[in-house]
């Protein structure tokens, strides 16, 4: 698996997890969220000058993806390109592409996704609490799509090599001609996978602080937790485009009527995370709940809830 190079390695994986199952852990120079790599992906990687491509990032982006989406569609799958960096069917994401500036170069990497193992990428990553795996198992399965889940089979890979290889040509107008790596590169091939692996890059601060769990550019899986009058609640969203696709809400101690929490999620399933919507469906719930803990008032629930919007730093 891979971390983005402005991730924090304890702080987005599982380590003890991914040794004992030895799944290999090693930090990219790209940018991005931390991706699960096995046999069933086939990367694209451009290196080019800064001149050959647009200055605008979405532009890059979608030269970047064209011939990827021009290869899904001519395997009979109706990919798009949706803006920032992302490729969906239906909604659903099937390529994420990252950048960076490497040296004198400019780099977008891509990849076609055969097939994917949503519980194995749940498994790896750090999760606060139950809950908030459970949404990530169940985002990675209604959000995430591949080749074997839309045509139910998958291509041999040297098709889709050449496959891609066309759309490249027709897409940038060049004859994109096979290659061979040298000596000198597998030498510096060795040295940067050397520096990749290692325990000091590893684990250096990326500096960048988790706020959640980005599913794609629409779908976000994030927690708080709100204490009020010793009882601690806990929240756990998957919003999509502002709004609950799903919300789990826990008490410690348990709240009376048990119910309330199980009654509030699903009243507020689909709800956009606007104030006034959640206050009035709130409000309802409550008025019902006569043995509501009087502690947590209605401003308490909006306030958990809305949270689950704001994007921390």
């Amino acid at each position: 698996m891979s971390i983005g190079y402005h991730q924090g390695l304890e702080v987005e994986v599982d380590v003890h997890y991914c040794n004992e199952h030895k799944i290999p852990v090693l930090r990219r120079e790209v940018g991005g969220g931390t991706v699960y790599i096995d046999e069933n992906q086939l990367f694209t990687q451009w290196i080019m000058t800064p001149e050959t491509l647009p200055l605008s990032m979405e532009k890059r982006f979608e030269l970047f993806t064209r011939p990827l989406v021009t290869s899904y569609q001519q395997l009979g799958i109706p990919a798009y390109f949706h803006p920032l960096n992302d490729i969906h069917v239906a909604g659903k994401k099937i390529t994420g592409t990252g950048a960076a500036r490497i040296g004198n170069a400019e780099v977008l990497v891509g990849n076609f996704l055969l097939d994917f193992n949503n519980e194995v990428m749940s498994r790896i990553l750090n999760t606060p609490s139950p809950a908030f795996r459970n949404h990530l198992e169940k985002g990675l399965h209604g959000y995430l799509t591949t080749i074997q889940r839309e045509l139910g089979r998958t291509p041999p890979r040297e098709d889709l090599v050449d496959l891609y290889r066309k759309s490249c040509e027709e897409s940038l107008g060049i004859r994109v001609e096979p290659g061979s790596i040298t000596e000198e590169e597998w030498r510096t091939i060795k040295e940067v996978e050397a520096r990749f692996l290692s325990t000091a890059f590893q684990s250096q601060d990326g500096g960048l602080k988790r706020d959640g769990v980005k599913i794609h550019q629409d779908v976000w899986i994030r927690e708080r937790i709100m204490e009020r009058h010793g009882v601690q609640i806990r929240a756990t969203g998957t919003l999509r485009q502002n709004h609950l696709d799903r919300l789990t809400l826990e008490s410690s101690p348990a709240l009376h009527p048990a119910s309330i929490l199980t009654d509030l999620a699903a009243a507020l399933l689909g709800t956009e995370l606007e104030s006034d919507n959640i206050g009035n469906r709130i409000e309802t719930i409550c008025a019902q709940k006569a043995d509501t803990n009087p502690g947590i008032t209605t401003r308490d629930w909006v306030d958990i809830v809305l949270g689950l919007n704001e994007k921390r730093r």
